[in-house]
């Protein structure tokens, strides 16, 4: 219920986007939940992990984007200004979104992989998560890519909703998105589980993001509550039992929103020696830094893998047998995660950070 109440506190006069040292940890956690839970699947496909570490992205990008869009709409006086802000928006997302989901698509294109040249206006066109849903199955290796298309339907209407949408409804706004994906999940609770994939579903955790960005930009002085870290706790027993008993898909995004809500919130709003060791520490935070690499490509590793020792039977490129094949499943995971960082690396060198400094060029407004 205080949560609720505030979304009638004024909003703050906007800052200017600030760096969360906390959040690159965020996504490396985030981003091994679901490679923990493709390549250990004997370990963790009964468990909800691949689906909350996705549902911890959706919150985050929820909150992140929306805290952008708030200092924009603090910025914006006149038609023209409304204009520059969408297009910016759109232009910084394309440089950093685009160039290497692309390039993968075209990649395997032009390798005659079947899912992709059958599909291949679902996947220009990131539709894949309707795909999964039209045909109730998966896409094999390309499975992961649904959550990339929910995120890129949001990016097309969000900054409609945080700019048009007057500042006193704003509020009202995001708890009517996050009701309205609630009531689409429970009526759908016993229905073609795949529609958890939708973004009319997905809205829920991403809603919830752009709730918390809302809440932490107004004057309230209750965002930094004395009971976060008992309730973040309480929650984390909660989506471990969950998890572990298996409440079902949907009930368990619900949790997860609420869970990686509270996980967010105490990570922007506490500072302290022990957080820093966890999640400001180099490592982790490099890793976070080239997450949207290691998400895109983690999928991909295994087949790619296999055929570089010669035991690839669907998806052949050569007759290969570059490196020997490991048999023992420790071994076959650190060759996989060892290839992911190498490709990972690459990409972030050779296309990601070249196009991301680009966004210089494209700069929001300021006050």
């Amino acid at each position: 219920m205080v949560l609720f109440m505030e979304l009638i506190s004024p909003l703050k006069k906007a800052t200017p986007n600030k760096y969360y040292k906390y959040l690159d940890s965020f996504r490396f956690i985030a981003v091994m939940l679901v490679i923990f839970f493709h390549w250990l699947p004997e370990y963790f496909q009964d468990t909800g992990f691949g689906k909350l570490g996705v549902d911890m992205f959706f919150v985050l990008s929820g909150f992140l984007i929306s805290q952008n869009l708030l200092l924009q709409k603090e910025n914006i006086k006149s038609s023209i200004n409304l204009f520059q802000s969408f297009k910016t928006f759109y232009i910084r997302r394309a440089l950093r979104i685009f160039p290497i989901y692309y390039l993968v698509v075209f990649i395997f294109f032009f390798l005659s992989i079947p899912i992709i040249t059958d599909n291949f206006i679902w996947f220009i066109f990131y539709l894949t998560n309707y795909l999964i849903i039209y045909n109730e199955q998966w896409l094999g290796m390309f499975s992961h890519l649904w959550s990339l298309a929910v995120e890129e339907q949001f990016y097309l209407f969000w900054p409609a909703v945080i700019f048009l949408v007057p500042l006193k409804y704003l509020g009202h706004a995001l708890v009517g998105f996050i009701s309205f994906s609630l009531i689409y999940i429970l009526l759908n609770y016993y229905d073609n589980s795949f529609k958890i994939f939708s973004l009319q579903s997905c809205m829920s955790t991403l809603s919830m993001g752009g709730l918390l960005a809302f809440i932490k930009n107004t004057s309230s002085k209750t965002f930094s509550l004395r009971f976060d870290v008992p309730i973040f706790i309480l929650l984390f027993i909660i989506l471990m039992y969950g998890i572990l008993k298996g409440f079902g898909v949907n009930l368990t995004q619900i949790i997860n929103a609420l869970f990686s809500f509270y996980f967010i919130k105490l990570l922007i709003t506490r500072e302290n020696k022990i957080l820093d060791k966890i999640f400001a520490n180099r490592i982790t935070s490099f890793f976070g830094k080239i997450s949207y690499g290691l998400y895109l490509y983690h999928n991909f590793i295994p087949w790619l893998l296999r055929n570089l020792n010669g035991s690839e039977r669907l998806y052949v490129l050569e007759k290969w047998s570059i490196i020997p094949e490991f048999k023992n499943g420790i071994l076959i995971f650190l060759s996989q995660f060892l290839l992911l960082v190498v490709i990972a690396i690459l990409s972030w060198i050779l296309v990601e950070k070249p196009l991301n400094n680009l966004k210089k060029n494209f700069r929001y407004l300021h006050g």
